[in-house]
């Protein structure tokens, strides 16, 4: 967005807001660290699971991937296009991960379930896979279950 700025700066520099500070303020936020040493490029690709499962990005490989996921997704969602979980299964499959894949009829972006309520339907998959040997490694699960839970929707908004 610099270099566009830049090239385009002759063009710009005839509306009336126009700053010719922006295309250097511009690069400089970019470079900006945050608390933990990271800039704006860093963030975003940790913020995109094709970063760490697609060949095409640097971070391929890079990362522990976890070995099951679930991904409930609602037809009728509006937040994002139905091929973005799509893409993100197709992936998380070619990295040899298993994945339960479910589409929703009627349901939107988040919480889509057949049955049930999306807290129990995740608790009860968590323990499918991991099937604890006793009540309390079971309890532990369902608390860290929980908590993976709650993560995932305050990143999801």
């Amino acid at each position: 967005m610099a270099q566009l700025l830049n090239e385009k700066k002759d063009a710009y520099s005839n509306a009336s807001n126009w700053d010719e500070s922006y295309p250097s303020e511009y690069l400089n936020d970019l470079d900006k660290k945050d608390i933990i040493g990271n800039n704006i490029t860093h963030r975003v690709n940790m913020y995109n699971p094709m970063y760490y499962l697609i060949d095409y990005y640097e971070g391929y490989k890079k990362s522990q991937v976890a070995d099951y996921f679930r991904i409930n997704t609602g037809i009728f969602q509006s937040d994002t296009g139905n091929v973005v979980e799509m893409n993100l299964y197709l992936a998380l499959l070619n990295y040899g991960k298993k994945v339960n894949f479910t589409t929703i009829w009627e349901k939107y972006h988040v919480t889509a379930e057949r049955t049930g309520d999306s807290t129990t339907n995740f608790i009860k998959w968590i323990y499918e896979i991991e099937k604890p040997d006793d009540k309390k490694s079971f309890s532990s699960w369902i608390s860290i279950s929980y908590f993976i839970y709650l993560l995932s929707l305050i990143i999801l908004f």
